[in-house]
Formats: C-alpha cells, structure tokens, sequence
C-alpha cells in the first residue's frame, strides 16, 4: 500500500502525504444540460471579437477629428500669455484599400462565425450524450438502492446463516458471498462512471 501511494505522489507530482477515502462520495446530480458553460462564453467572445475587428475597419473610413489646447506667449516685453484651441479635420481620399479590408473582415467574421456554430452544435450533441450517460448511471445507482443494496445484503446474511446451519458447504458459500460482492463492484463502478460524467459536464471545454 505505501509502494502505491509513493506511484501516485509520482503520478500526480504532489511532495506531500496524503490519503485516499475508501467510501465515494457522490457528487451533486445535474437536472438539465447547463445553458451557460466557460467554453459557450469563450466561443461568443471569438465572434464579437470578430466582428470588432469590421468596426475598426468601417471607422479607418470615418473622418479623424481632433481637438487641442495649448497656452502660448510672446518674446517681447510685457507679452502675457494666451489661451487657444487648434481643431483638425481629416478626410481619407483614397477609400479603395479600406473597403477591401472591410470585405475580407465581414469575410472573416462570416466564416468565423459559421466555424462557432458548428463548433456549439458538436459541444451541445456532446452535452447531450453525456447527459444521457448521466441519467443512465444515475438510474442505476436509484436502482441499487431500491432492490440491489438489500438483495445484496440478503445473500451475504442467508449464505452465512445457512453454512454455519451446515445447509451449503464452504464452496457455496464463497460463491453466494462472490455474487454479493460482484453486485457490490457493479454499484462502485456505476458511481465512478456517475461522477465521471459529472464532471465532464460542470467542467465541459473543447
């Protein structure tokens, strides 16, 4: 056992102690698949970030206005000092070069923008599968609980009971107490899976 811990503090590169809980703790059920997920906002930040990208084009065709303050004065004697504003217009001539950097960013905002929904389709059908395996698992932890768990528990009390009445012989009771046990393996590794698609689901990214 400390030979496997050593491998997992290797595995995980983690210097300090610590241990593994023998029981599974079951993580919070999800209801629905989550409308909002970090991946979906990572995805609609890329198309408006996009779609920027044709604002800034458009507005290299709008006219550039400045407005500036300065404080001046003179050499000779006596010379105070004044207060003046200087105003700039400017008016691109030559507009050719900016619309064709205009088209190839809708060009580029257009495909990127298809590029996103294809890539939100595929996130929700993976959501989708995942879920299904969700409620699946979840499914059969509920039916565990309900008849497997005291079938289980059954077998195990009826096995002894009957080989310490000199009912079954060692051999049967090994094999009663295999079949409680197998029940019992199928419920942990429902809970795995359970928690694994839980998990994949709060923490979905592409």
């Amino acid at each position: 056992m400390v030979n496997t811990y050593q491998q997992l503090k290797g595995l995980m590169n983690y210097d300090s102690d610590f241990t593994v809980p023998l029981a599974f703790e079951l993580l919070s059920g999800i209801l629905a698949i989550p409308a909002s997920l970090p991946v979906f906002d990572l995805l609609k930040n890329e198309i408006e970030y996009a779609h920027s990208l044709v604002r800034i084009e458009k507005n290299k065709m709008m006219p550039d206005f400045s407005v500036n303050y300065f404080l001046g004065s003179n050499q000779y004697e006596n010379g105070k000092y004044y207060h003046g504003f200087q105003l700039g217009f400017a008016v691109p001539f030559f507009c050719g070069g900016y619309k064709a950097n205009i088209n190839a960013a809708r060009y580029s905002a257009n495909a990127q923008n298809l590029y996103i929904q294809n890539e939100i389709s595929l996130i929700n059908n993976q959501l989708r599968e995942l879920f299904g395996k969700h409620l699946t698992y979840k499914a059969l932890l509920d039916n565990y609980k309900v008849s497997e768990e005291p079938l289980m528990n059954d077998i195990m009390k009826t096995a002894l009971k009957s080989y310490q009445l000199g009912e079954i012989n060692f051999y049967q009771f090994v094999s009663s107490y295999e079949t409680a046990i197998q029940i019992q393996f199928n419920y942990l590794d429902n809970v795995l899976n359970y928690n694994i698609t839980t998990s994949e689901i709060t923490f979905f990214s592409k």
